[in-house]
């Protein structure tokens, strides 16, 4: 028995030689397939294992991705203007009339947001160091007058309406650009052109209307926030405690 092959152990010797061969390569062949198996097996959990940590890792990237997005959407964007008394909005409204009348369709500034961005802050911000900036801005008060309509060359398009008065709001926009950078307040770095935004991603461009000849004594400025409230987007004006 010590001499046997181990092969003839496990398939003694029952039925001959040839039963012998004969157990020995099905028994052999079981063990490979079994080994084969037990093989199959611990790369298949490998893989099942790599699979679920792929799909968990998407699944968290993409949970944190929206948590991110919503919690973005919900923050305010800064930004410093110059607001108008009802009189002038009211005369932009009436040039968002005649433009929708000539099959204008987009998206139109509300009467409540219409206004002049100095400076775009955006989503992170210091208010005190805004404060402070804003307070070392002295300027002497200027009119602004409604001038022709034109439109930036952007791929969503605005239609905007301009003001003859140009120098006085650039050099404002200026010196808060100036100033915001001495308190290390980060800001858009687009150059500034004087408009007013009447509508966002316009059908066709329209700027061929009559402006009414409208003016607005301008004497101060103002840290403004954007926000979404019940779906609907809301420029106003922040407070020192905010």
């Amino acid at each position: 028995n010590r001499q046997r092959p181990f092969t003839d152990r496990l398939c003694g010797r029952i039925g001959g030689k040839e039963n012998v061969a004969r157990n020995r390569d099905a028994n052999i062949n079981n063990y490979v397939t079994f080994a084969n198996t037990k093989k199959q097996i611990l790369w298949l959990r490998k893989w099942q294992g790599w699979t679920w940590r792929i799909i968990l890792n998407c699944l968290q990237s993409f949970a944190c991705h929206k948590a991110s997005y919503s919690f973005s959407s919900l923050m305010a964007r800064i930004f410093i203007a110059i607001r108008f008394n009802d009189e002038f909005k009211k005369a932009l409204v009436s040039i968002q009339d005649a433009l929708k009348a000539r099959g204008v369709s987009g998206n139109y500034c509300p009467y409540g947001n219409l206004h002049m961005t100095l400076v775009f802050i955006g989503e992170r911000y210091d208010l005190q160091k805004i404060g402070k900036a804003l307070s070392e801005v002295e300027f002497k008060p200027f009119t602004l007058t409604l001038d022709r309509l034109g439109s930036f060359p952007t791929k969503a398009g605005v239609i905007w309406c301009g003001t003859k008065e140009n120098e006085p709001a650039t050099t404002i926009a200026n010196l808060l650009r100036e100033r915001l950078t001495a308190h290390g307040v980060s800001f858009s770095t687009k150059a500034f052109y004087p408009h007013i935004s009447l509508v966002r991603h316009p059908s066709q461009i329209v700027t061929d209307i009559d402006v009414p000849a409208a003016s607005i004594k301008i004497e101060r400025v103002f840290v403004m926030k954007s926000e979404r409230i019940d779906g609907e987007l809301v420029y106003s004006e922040m407070t020192a405690t905010e």
